[in-house]
């Protein structure tokens, strides 16, 4: 093999499985593929052909081999390597097919190209040609691969060791605290599925504090069961065929699941039930949603409504003059102190607020000073009394709420980013659980006083026992970032003291390029501004902030460290975001912080949680500019970064954007990563960069869409507001959401113009349709076909009664 070509014959219409081997891809190939469609699909495909043709596996002779794989003519050509000549930590076989290049012979790969599911549709078998290359492909990066699905849509990274002990734990309660980067939200979702596959005699919640990931989650989830029923589908069909005798553990490499029982028929009902629990069992709910369950529907505010609702319209002319002594500092920060600590805090024996105006100043003297700390109290007080007299709720008092009427109501609850709950949040989770698995990031922590690591091992120690795990690996970071990283943390436990919650990362990913420049100025946006690039993100601590630069610079991609958070560029540009918190350096500077109380609650952690998230960020390029120096960070700039002028910083800077390929697609993706992310401003500046006219209409209008109604969880709402666009495929993904099946059997029934599958019960969402005459047509001519039915059914009935009267 090493130095012949070999032909395989692939079967088109039959899936081979294989207890030896697995396949996967890795992100250079996800994004080389991200324009096709049917890509996992055409992947199994040729495993299958390589699996069933090389079942000696004697031709793997050397480590620095590749193989290249095409189809008849040349058109599809893919590389991959087995396990075997891979060095990582994850745990590969050494059979496995990694896929970490395709090429396009003819490289005209469109958005939605069909041609892999074409071909796959035009041959019921066809050939392949396999051949060795030598090594040439050394900076191929194979710390972080993923499993294929039968979906193009979302990506299933293969857990390492490490992560999968962490999903496979039971029998505690298990906290979770991982690094930037380092994949958390994919171990909740393993979590749901390996619940699934457990036979858990209870449900199973899922929420989150943003609504954008709890849909991304669950979207994620739903594909899952679909690749799950389609292996069903096939099996029924007589489509599947093993390789060899060991079909359990065939079966469980095709699917990514593992299975406690034996034999084939009975693996293949134990996957029947996976997919009947994740489609009755599992809640996605944010706190809101379980209020609405239990108790009823209100209006939910949060930050943005007490800085322009309550703020915005205070009359007290008492209160705001505190707020104008208070311009130091921020209305966000006070809303988080309001909200995180002063109503946040939860003692079952006292009402709300726990913490009195004496307690409070207290414990934020050295942090405000006791005067600046009463004003917050007070303007916490009016507020809450603000809030009862309109009837609105927060997500506090709907969790006192919910603790006063709910008991035990889920075997299992998973938390995902589970720093930016409060400790009251965290009191109702743990009361409507019987176990919590909980995964959080201390340091992505930018609202102060929410949340207290210490906190939630106290809640879960106390009665229960329970795991607290780290996650040390960082996937997204450059090395050189990852160092930033680390050096970051070691000013945050020299400075604020040594806490079990911060960690020590380490990056997986090598050889990249990668760059690290500090800039002093105060003229840096402005020589930006005069060059035509556009290809990096610029990063600030605040709304003025970023009102301010994008007077500046029009182009560029301009976020506050918030709107960030979750999200990863290659090239990111932090912009004042120290400078514009001088004063509360320069104050921590004179204060003497107590290093074992300071803990996650002390108000200075929330700004260096900024800069520590705005860094995390960059992949492989930061750029950082200030335009004062911060003494408390002087050695650490000198130590990590190059210092630049602001004319050397921008030549420099122009030269790595043109290494960043931007393109429509990429504009796209992080279009509706704002969606998800309930930035509908930010994602209509990026929806206006998209050239093709129908489809930023289209962008525009899921954004619309989102804001209207998904940001609120109506997802029925949204899908039949899709389906008044004419949106039908986003229709279809908002009714699987909202579990409406027969809404998604009733659009393919429109769209076929055929009514056979439809049942009556499609008559129940008659009134929601009140603008889709063609939909409501169909239902009644189902109705009516029923009813005919119906109508025949009794006249047998009746004719077989005389019959037997007669008798």
């Amino acid at each position: 093999m090493a130095e012949k070509e070999r032909t395989l014959r692939v079967e088109a219409e039959k899936s081979f499985l294989s207890s030896e081997s697995r396949v996967f891809k890795t992100e250079q190939f996800i994004k080389e593929t991200r324009r096709m469609s049917g890509t996992d699909d055409f992947l199994f495909k040729i495993a299958e052909g390589v699996w069933s043709s090389l079942r000696d596996f004697s031709f793997v002779k050397e480590r620095e081999n590749a193989y290249f794989v095409s189809t008849e003519g040349g058109e599809h050509s893919f590389l991959f390597r087995f396990g075997c000549q891979i060095e990582s930590d994850l745990p590969l076989l050494p059979k496995d097919i990694v896929f970490f290049r395709y090429i396009d012979r003819e490289k005209r790969s469109r958005t939605n190209d069909q041609r892999f599911i074409d071909f796959l549709l035009s041959h019921k078998h066809f050939l392949l040609t396999v051949r060795s290359i030598k090594d040439a492909f050394s900076a191929v990066e194979f710390k972080k691969i993923y499993r294929l699905s039968h979906s193009d849509a979302v990506n299933f990274p293969l857990l390492n060791c490490e992560q999968r002990k962490i999903v496979t734990t039971e029998d505690k309660n298990v906290l979770v605290q991982g690094v930037a980067g380092s994949g958390k939200t994919n171990i909740c979702i393993d979590k749901i599925i390996y619940a699934a596959s457990r036979d858990y005699a209870g449900r199973v919640l899922y929420s989150t504090f943003s609504r954008g990931l709890l849909v991304d989650t669950k979207t994620r989830v739903n594909l899952f069961k679909k690749s799950l029923t389609e292996f069903v589908r096939q099996y029924e069909e007589g489509r599947i065929v093993f390789c060899d005798k060991n079909h359990r553990s065939a079966i469980e490499n095709r699917l990514g699941i593992l299975f406690t029982v034996d034999g084939e028929k009975e693996i293949v009902e134990k996957v029947r039930s996976v997919i009947s629990f994740l489609e009755t069992q599992v809640d996605y709910f944010l706190l809101e949603d379980l209020y609405k369950k239990h108790i009823g529907e209100r209006e939910v505010t949060d930050e943005g409504f007490f800085i322009k609702e309550y703020v915005g319209n205070l009359k007290n002319y008492r209160l705001t003059g505190m707020l104008d002594k208070l311009k130091e500092i921020s209305y966000e920060v006070i809303y988080k102190e309001i909200f995180g600590m002063i109503y946040g805090r939860y003692d079952p024996a006292r009402p709300a607020p726990c913490m009195t105006r004496e307690e409070y100043i207290e414990a934020r003297k050295n942090d405000f000073g006791k005067a600046e700390s009463d004003a917050i109290y007070s303007i916490a007080v009016d507020y809450g009394k603000f809030m009862e007299r309109e009837g609105l709720e927060d997500n506090n008092s709907i969790s006192r709420k919910l603790i006063e009427k709910c008991g035990q109501l889920y075997s299992l609850t998973i938390l995902d980013e589970v720093q930016d709950f409060t400790q009251v949040n965290l009191f109702l989770f743990k009361k409507i659980s019987f176990r919590i698995f909980c995964v959080g990031d201390a340091l992505q922590m930018i609202n102060p006083s929410y949340f207290g690591f210490a906190y939630l091992k106290r809640l879960l120690f106390k009665e229960d026992e329970a795991s607290v795990i780290e996650l040390k690996h960082n996937y997204r970071n450059s090395e050189k970032i990852e160092k930033i990283i680390e050096s970051l943390g070691e000013i945050n436990r020299s400075r604020f003291g040594t806490h079990s919650f911060v960690l020590k990362g380490q990056s997986v990913e090598s050889g990249a390029q990668t760059s690290a420049v500090y800039v002093r100025g105060d003229g840096f946006a402005e020589r930006i501004a005069k060059e035509n690039f556009d290809n990096f993100t610029v990063v600030c601590s605040g709304a003025k902030e970023k009102e301010r630069l994008r007077k500046v610079l029009k182009k560029q991609e301009i976020l506050i460290i918030s709107e960030i958070k979750g999200l990863e560029r290659e090239a990111v540009l932090l912009y004042n975001v120290l400078s514009d918190n001088g004063d509360r350096w320069r104050a921590l500077e004179r204060n003497s912080i107590n290093r074992k109380t300071a803990d996650e609650n002390s108000v200075y952690r929330y700004y260096f949680n900024l800069f520590y998230v705005g860094v995390s960020r960059a992949k492989q390029y930061l750029y950082v500019a200030e335009r004062e120096e911060v003494p408390l960070f002087a050695t650490f700039f000198k130590k990590n970064f190059e210092k630049k002028s602001e004319e050397e910083a921008v030549e420099q800077l122009s030269e790595v954007v043109r290494r960043i390929d931007v393109d429509q697609d990429e504009i796209v993706e992080r279009t509706m990563q704002f969606v998800r992310l309930g930035q509908y401003d930010n994602a209509r500046f990026l929806a206006d960069k998209i050239e093709d006219d129908a489809l930023r209409r289209a962008y525009n209008n899921r954004i619309d869409v989102n804001e209207e109604f998904v940001r609120h969880g109506a997802y029925r709402d949204a899908g039949i507001k899709y389906w008044q666009l004419g949106m039908t495929d986003d229709a279809k993904e908002m009714f699987s959401l909202s579990g409406d099946e027969a809404l998604v059997e009733l659009v393919d029934a429109i769209t076929k113009g055929n009514a056979g599958s439809l049942d009556a019960s499609v008559v129940k969402f008659y009134p929601d349709l009140t603008e889709n005459e063609g939909a409501r047509a169909l239902i009644l001519r189902v109705l009516e076909t029923d009813l005919a039915r119906l109508a025949e059914n009794q006249k047998e009935i009746n004719r077989k009664f005389k019959q037997n009267k007669g008798r």
